[in-house]
């Protein structure tokens, strides 16, 4: 019997266990974040990088502070959902000329244009504002985009006075009056122009061109944006709170009467902890992440949150076109040529490089990613005549494939250096910084390989290079350009002759000639009139033979003609890679704006928070 009761003990103390639930498994440890996101429905909780250094539009740039700016003030026009410029503090906009033949805006202000203490937005405000850019005793880092406003240069640089001994100097002889620039009344602004600009209302809507109020600047000069107390914008948000070193809090300001679509609250996480900004977004916390090089790709990529914007900015190397041989195009192209940009940025490129290569580099100090160039003006900045991307709409390689070995070599050997026989040793300077030796390194590989060239690289600090590249004695340099205007013209006016920045002192009378073309073509076609000068263009490529210059009717085929010799004919420049900005979002977030100008506005976000699962476990599992 005590055997019977011992084994039915054991039985039921088996039983028992087999039919107990299993306990439950301890929860997943919160990954540690910034501690800084915002909770609640109607807040977006958004990293674009770490505490700015103002939230003056004087003083902001589309890297610090700018895209904060252009949600707390607003300027004549805007950055409309699309990209482009609409109207903002101005209701309409007239364009006509003087008596001089100068372009002549007049803008009128919404009469429901406020600031954000309730004080109406006046002409004289932006006035004001732009005089204050145009200093020349404040270092504002953005007065040149002012430069197409009559006077702005000479104002803000001074004008040239000969001296007893022959020699010019620069004085600032300008007052204030004599700029372009005049309130008529309370709603009326008139700017006159140096000449014909393009994309003028397009550069109305960047930060420096924000207006500010005199009283309020004054009254604190030093640190009037620094607080919500003290800062009166205009924008569509008001700053109401900013934690610094932590988070900048905005409010929908809706003295306009207009409702935001979902979005009240912008809470703008600022770190530099890029591991715990990740996490943050991981964990749900976060719902726009930009600058982001630590981030699981792979699957942020299968997730669909992850994309890579556009940033107008192309890296390139230069020639020394007054020097023997590079004085020979036969030589540049081929060189050009020989260099295959896919495989360099497929070795640059983050996820398949460590931590000695360029793309990682890049990636821990701005958070960037590479990718082939072909042409001097980068994706994303539009071509007017065609509607898509300049760069898309006629690559200059486009029919000289780069990375065409065969073609150098012939180049090379019709110059007089047949398997670079006789050749002499390339000298190349750049940066002594990792990430630009690393590309040099790869450069000076192919070089050597594909054409038997030796590539001689010559490391310098900052300041010893651009002196370097300023004085010449040099083969090939590194140069490049990140871009702060929309129009494709601003990455190709620096290279006609005897321009500052053309370090290589390419000259072109061809080039010259269609650079003065370009600036008085209309940007459509004589109505009737069909474009073929593209076809002629390209036949004339075919036959190979020289023709005489053709200049197109239309300023972006001018600028796309222009392009072409530069890069491809004359090769006095290579375009390598240029830049996309990696940037996570959240799945429920719609209608962000990404200017590829590196600005990303929450105007028109859209955030729909994603619905808790409250489905049981054990049901999940059937």
């Amino acid at each position: 019997m005590k055997r019977f009761l011992a084994a039915l003990t054991a039985g039921l103390l088996l039983l028992a266990a087999c039919s107990a639930p299993e306990p439950e498994s301890p929860p997943e440890p919160e990954l540690p974040g910034t501690g800084h996101t915002a909770e609640g429905a109607l807040t977006l909780n958004i990293h674009l990088g770490g505490e700015p250094a103002s939230l003056d539009p004087a003083y902001a740039t589309a890297d610090d502070g700018g895209s904060y700016v252009l949600h707390l003030f607003e300027g004549l026009t805007a950055l409309g959902p699309d990209g482009k410029a609409r109207p903002a503090a101005a209701e309409s906009w007239e364009l006509e000329e003087d008596e001089d033949g100068l372009p002549v805006y007049t803008f009128t202000l919404r009469e429901e244009a406020l600031w954000s203490d309730g004080e109406p937005v006046e002409a004289e405000d932006f006035v004001y504002a732009w005089q204050r850019v145009l200093d020349y005793q404040a270092p504002t880092p953005n007065a040149y985009l002012l430069y197409p406003i009559r006077n702005a240069q000479r104002y803000r640089e001074g004008v040239p006075v000969q001296g007893d001994d022959g020699t010019s100097t620069y004085e600032n002889t300008l007052e204030p009056k004599d700029l372009g620039l005049e309130a008529v009344d309370e709603r009326t602004l008139k700017v006159t122009l140096e000449g014909p600009c393009p994309d003028f209302l397009e550069l109305l809507a960047q930060p420096a061109f924000c207006p500010v109020r005199q009283d309020i600047v004054e009254e604190n000069p030093e640190s009037w944006s620094q607080s919500a107390a003290t800062c009166v914008g205009n924008g569509r948000f008001l700053l109401q709170e900013w934690k610094h070193d932590q988070s900048l809090t905005m409010v929908w300001n809706d003295q306009d009467g207009e409702e935001p679509d979902s979005v009240v609250f912008l809470n703008f996480v600022l770190s530099e902890d890029t591991a715990a900004v990740y996490n943050d977004f991981k964990a749900g916390r976060l719902q726009y992440a930009s600058a982001i090089p630590t981030l699981d790709r792979p699957a942020e990529t299968e997730a669909g949150t992850l994309s890579l914007e556009n940033r107008a900015g192309v890296y390139t190397y230069i020639f020394n076109t007054e020097k023997a041989p590079f004085d020979d195009a036969r030589v540049r192209r081929a060189i050009s040529l020989a260099i295959d940009r896919e495989a360099l940025a497929a070795d640059l490129v983050p996820e398949r490089c460590d931590g000695a290569h360029l793309g990682e580099a890049l990636a821990a100090a701005v958070g960037v990613d590479l990718v082939p160039a072909y042409g001097l003006v980068p994706d994303g900045i539009p071509d007017s005549l065609t509607g898509q991307d300049f760069s898309k709409a006629l690559p200059p390689l486009q029919h000289r494939p780069a990375g065409n070995t065969e073609d150098a070599q012939k180049l090379l050997k019709e110059a007089g250096y047949p398997g670079g026989e006789g050749f002499p040793q390339l000298r190349f300077i750049t940066n002594d910084s990792p990430a630009h030796l690393t590309a040099a390194e790869n450069v000076r590989q192919q070089l050597a390989e594909k054409l038997g060239i030796d590539m001689a690289i010559s490391a310098l600090s900052t300041q010893d290079f651009a002196a370097a590249r300023q004085e010449g004695g040099w083969d090939l340099a590194r140069s490049g350009m990140v871009g702060t205007r929309m129009d494709p013209a601003i990455y190709l006016a620096g290279w006609g002759t005897g321009a500052a920045a053309n370090y290589g002192k390419f000259a072109s009378e061809d080039y010259d000639t269609l650079l003065e073309a370009s600036y008085a073509a209309p940007e459509q076609p004589p109505e009737g009139e069909e474009e073929d000068e593209k076809d002629a263009a390209e036949d004339s490529e075919e036959d190979g033979e020289e023709h005489p210059l053709v200049i197109p009717d239309t300023r972006m085929e001018i600028l796309h003609s222009m392009e072409l010799l530069l890069v491809a004919d004359e090769a006095a420049v290579i375009p390598l890679w240029q830049y996309r900005e990696p940037a996570l979002t959240a799945p429920g977030l719609a209608g962000v704006v990404a200017s590829p100008l590196g600005y990303r506005l929450f105007h028109w976000a859209e955030w729909t928070p994603p619905v808790a699962d409250t489905t049981p476990q054990e049901q999940q599992g059937e």
